[in-house]
């Protein structure tokens, strides 16, 4: 049998190889936790990476506006507001000159904001209608060539510009803009045919009020030269002087709004506006008289009688506010 003394070796000799397992397991502790300290990095630095990609991923104002333009539009309405800083019911800031050209009979430049428009008036004599022996012509005309807006191209007349164009000639003849009669030179034998070229230079939305204000601008300085026909050999003489101001049953004024979500008005709508709208009316009042001549509304979503109302308290006060512009 082993002594104690022998016993207290074999101890001795073991207790070395104890002390290194130990230690051989304490050196293994870091290891373990390694893995779980580069998760923690991949995960800070995929946290970052997505942040920088949020923020990178943020849209500009316009590039907004162009992919969401309904969004875009509402988040302004609800502040009462719209993207050029008017409120709702307000017109832009109108800038009118006669006589821009010399050559025409009569013209005038106008600018609703940045929409800017010309209209030039020529007169050539003609042989009057059968059944109008005693009655002249007007022929009034919309262009929008490219120059003005990328919308429009080269070639014919766009459906926008032949609605314009429509609305124009609705509106003129249902005031009876000219007096035709006015325009005879010999019942049966001459009359003058006014024609109005209206032309857009630049065009950011509200074309018929626009179109309206230039036209009756350029109207109201027309003057036509003293003419008389000779029944000896069916000629007419023209004199060479213009003295003769071209009549006019009034000054109509027309006043366009725009009909987006819950039948809220917008008065005076810019062309980023009319993308949204859901239909659109114009109110003409005779700015002279204060008498409305007609309502047109040319399609689109309906109206309710307050709307309506609304939109004719503002189009009068508009009216007024003109008269004293043109």
């Amino acid at each position: 049998m082993a002594t104690v003394r022998e016993r207290s070796r074999e101890r001795e000799n073991q207790q070395p190889h104890t002390v290194e397992v130990m230690a051989s397991r304490s050196s293994a502790t870091p290891t373990r936790t390694a893995p779980a300290a580069a998760a923690a990095n991949a995960d800070a630095d995929a946290a970052a990476a997505s942040a920088a990609a949020a923020a990178a991923f943020t849209l500009q104002a316009s590039t907004f506006q162009k992919l969401h333009p309904a969004e875009y539009m509402r988040r302004f309405l609800a502040k009462g507001l719209r993207p050029d800083g008017r409120t709702l019911e307000a017109f832009r800031k109108v800038k009118i000159s006669q006589g821009s050209l010399s050559s025409p009979y009569g013209s005038a430049l106008v600018r609703f904001g940045e929409t800017t428009a010309l209209c030039g008036i020529k007169a050539e004599v003609a042989v009057p209608l059968p059944d109008k022996p005693d009655s002249g012509y007007f022929v009034p005309n919309v262009d929008f060539p490219p120059i003005c807006s990328s919308q429009f191209k080269p070639g014919a007349p766009s459906e926008f510009t032949q609605s314009v164009s429509e609305l124009i000639h609705q509106i003129t003849s249902a005031t009876n803009l000219v007096d035709l009669e006015a325009l005879c030179i010999s019942p049966g034998e001459a009359v003058w045919v006014i024609y109005a070229d209206i032309v857009f230079l630049n065009y950011e939305g509200n074309a018929v009020d626009v179109a309206m204000t230039a036209l009756v601008s350029a109207l109201n300085s027309v003057k036509l030269p003293k003419s008389t026909y000779s029944e000896l050999d069916s000629t007419v003489k023209v004199e060479a002087e213009r003295t003769i101001p071209l009549k006019l049953n009034g000054k109509p004024i027309s006043s366009t709004f725009g009909i987006i979500e819950d039948e809220e008005l917008l008065a005076d709508p810019t062309e980023e506006e009319e993308v949204v709208l859901s239909g659109q009316v114009t109110v003409v009042f005779d700015a002279d008289s204060g008498d409305m001549c007609g309502v047109f509304k040319p399609g689109g979503a309906a109206l309710s009688k307050d709307a309506l109302d609304r939109c004719m308290e503002l189009a009068l006060a508009h009216s007024e506010n003109m008269k004293s512009i043109m």
